[in-house]
């Protein structure tokens, strides 16, 4: 039985995309080609079923193959954004501190993004000049004034 299902599906699917494809086949010197190469899918298509290699419909049209990569791109999304996100936010005190004067060489920092989708900066890491180690306190006093950062990790070197 699963023999002629699959022949049936194999032969009903070949015959529709012959078709289509016969619609589109072009008039004069390359139409004999195109119409062997044709020829030689429909003839692909009747065979597949007896050689063993016919598709598994139930498993192609099962649903939850079709919902588990959507989920995962949802996934994916929530990941690529969240990076891009803590770019932009490394970018940004960067920007502010070389603002005030200091070259910041490393800026690291782990945001969480709220479910109103406000964006928290959990932890902040910089690494800066060992030429500037003196002016720690104020680039705390920066990053608390302006960003609202209470807890700065600054590396010398």
């Amino acid at each position: 039985m699963d023999l002629i299902y699959g022949f049936a599906a194999c032969l009903c699917i070949t015959l529709l995309g012959a078709g289509a494809f016969a619609l589109l086949v072009p008039k004069g010197s390359l139409e004999g080609t195109v119409k062997f190469a044709l020829s030689l899918f429909l003839v692909a298509g009747f065979l597949l079923p007896f050689f063993g290699n016919a598709p598994d419909w139930d498993r192609l049209w099962d649903d939850a193959r079709w919902e588990r990569p959507a989920q995962d791109l949802t996934q994916l999304m929530d990941d690529v954004s969240q990076e891009v996100t803590q770019t932009m936010v490394n970018q940004q005190i960067t920007l502010l501190l070389e603002q005030e004067g200091y070259s910041p060489q490393r800026v690291d920092s782990r945001i969480h993004t709220t479910s109103e989708g406000s964006i928290e900066i959990t932890e902040l890491n910089l690494r800066m000049p060992a030429s500037e180690k003196g002016r720690g306190s104020a680039i705390r006093q920066i990053l608390a004034q302006q960003a609202g950062l209470e807890q700065v990790t600054i590396e010398w070197g």
